[in-house]
């Protein structure tokens, strides 16, 4: 077998261009200059390949000095316009505007970053990204943060500092200033809007100066304190009608109810109560308090009044006497008044006059029973349908139930 004779090399003189595809044989090689250095060309197959030759470390890939790709061992780097726009080696670094998706790709010194496609890179330190972000951005126009498909699209006029994100975000700005739109189509209120600052879905701001945030539940969820701080007052509206005021004066808190139905002050929790806590007094101006009267169910042994339930019982007797009237009180010491109303037939008695408290859920521990005036049961009136009224005092701190009889209130 024969391997043929060798072949040398053979090396051109010519300056620059790329060689012919008839000039050589295979196995030549040609170096010519180029407008980067210079290109080291071979042929194998009836091709000529070629590569750039490197110069103190450095290969230039490109058509011309001011627009290039430089590698070294360290870093790639990228030349537009004889000025350094990026450089990739140890760390990225992005200089000046950068541009992605415009046609000309054409750069400039005011530092914008657009990201997207159909947008117009105009302006001062503006940073767009996202299809038609910014698209009508114009040179006027400064600091402007425009996220999301058609964020801020309008945003054309002498305008300054707009935050939008979200897709088509703040799509209403044209000459606006100093707005926050975030969220799908969260908008303000005009053109020209000022300091308006909006969150939600389809979310818009109703005026200038106005934080305005939209959605089914909000949460304020903070480790220590949540503060409202504000002029003269806070409105409660319910589907854009005002419905109640927090009011603060330089001396004073008003809560403040508009609607027919008046204000309600509700704990919900089986054991939570509802506390106020007063400087000196509780005044009530100008208006009654009172309590429902609630009506426990009637037990011959047994019959539980539970004040816990209100201040105010109405226990009729229903066919037989009463054993063990149990009365349970709250936590807190208090006034309470039972109502007892003989039935149709009259002569019902009770027995027993149980006091059990609230904090143990057990017979009270200063005295598991009513300590009456005088010592000795009530004697009750006899006659049908007569009541007798019991007023008693819950002593909460001693556990013990002081009551008085009135008796025989007759219809």
């Amino acid at each position: 077998m024969s391997w043929g004779r060798p072949r040398r090399p053979h090396v051109s003189n010519k300056l620059s261009g790329k060689p012919h595809r008839r000039d050589g044989s295979d196995g030549d090689i040609q170096i010519r200059q180029t407008n980067l250095g210079a290109k080291i060309f071979g042929k194998i197959g009836s091709n000529w390949y070629d590569t750039p030759l490197s110069v103190d470390g450095i290969m230039r890939i490109g058509t011309k000095v001011s627009d290039h790709l430089a590698i070294s061992r360290e870093e790639i780097t990228i030349f537009k316009d004889n000025a350094k726009v990026a450089s990739f080696g140890e760390d990225v670094n992005l200089f000046g505007k950068i541009i992605i998706g415009k046609d000309d790709g054409t750069f400039d010194n005011n530092m914008n970053i657009t990201i997207g496609s159909e947008q117009s890179g105009e302006g001062t330190q503006n940073i767009c990204l996202g299809n038609k972000a910014g698209e009508d951005i114009g040179a006027a126009c400064i600091t402007q943060v425009l996220i999301g498909y058609h964020a801020g699209k309008e945003v054309s006029g002498v305008s300054i500092s707009n935050i939008c994100i979200g897709p088509e975000a703040g799509d209403t700005i044209t000459d606006g200033d100093y707005n926050i739109c975030i969220g799908h189509d969260a908008d303000v209120t005009g053109i020209q809007a000022q300091n308006q600052v909006v969150i939600g879905k389809e979310a818009t701001c109703p005026a200038d100066n106005t934080t305005y945030l939209a959605n089914t539940d909000i949460y304020l969820d903070a480790s220590n304190d949540i503060i409202l701080d504000c002029g003269s007052s806070i409105n409660l509206e319910l589907s854009g009608s005002q419905k109640g005021t927090f009011t603060f004066t330089g001396s004073a808190v008003k809560l403040t109810s508009t609607v027919a139905g008046g204000l309600y002050l509700q704990s919900t929790h089986s054991s939570a109560p509802v506390m106020v806590i007063a400087g000196t007094h509780v005044e009530f101006d100008g208006c009654a308090v009172g309590f429902d009267l609630e009506t426990p169910t009637y037990n011959a042994s047994d019959t539980d009044v539970s004040f816990i339930t209100g201040n105010k019982q109405f226990v009729t007797f229903d066919g037989g006497n009463i054993t063990d009237l149990n009365l349970i009180f709250p936590e807190t010491s208090g006034n309470f008044v039972l109502l007892l109303k003989q039935d149709a037939t009259g002569g019902r008695t009770v027995t027993n006059y149980y006091a059990f408290d609230l904090v143990n859920s057990d017979a009270a521990d200063g005295s598991a029973t009513v300590k009456f005036a005088g010592g000795s049961n009530p004697d009750l009136t006899d006659d049908a349908n007569h009541v007798d009224i019991i007023s008693i005092f819950w002593d909460a701190d001693n556990q013990i139930a002081y009551g008085v009889a009135s008796l025989d209130f007759q219809f």
